[in-house]
């Protein structure tokens, strides 16, 4: 299934510096708290689709520094 462009817009904002809460606010959503954003981010991280599409992301750099998972 395809992501949606602010799905994709979090998923490179995450791989940036592995923060799911400033990259929630980064990708366009709105949160009231820093709480709220951190669920929002928790919640969008524990999709199939996102957790694929941030693996296929940081592919290249850990190749790159050859570090295995």
């Amino acid at each position: 299934m395809a992501l949606s462009a602010r799905h994709e817009q979090f998923c490179r904002e995450y791989v940036t510096d592995h923060n799911g809460a400033a990259a929630y606010v980064r990708a366009g959503y709105t949160a009231k708290s820093p709480a709220v954003a951190s669920a929002g981010a928790a919640r969008l991280l524990a999709s199939a689709n996102i957790k694929a599409r941030v693996a296929e992301l940081e592919k290249p750099a850990l190749l790159k520094h050859e570090i295995s998972q």
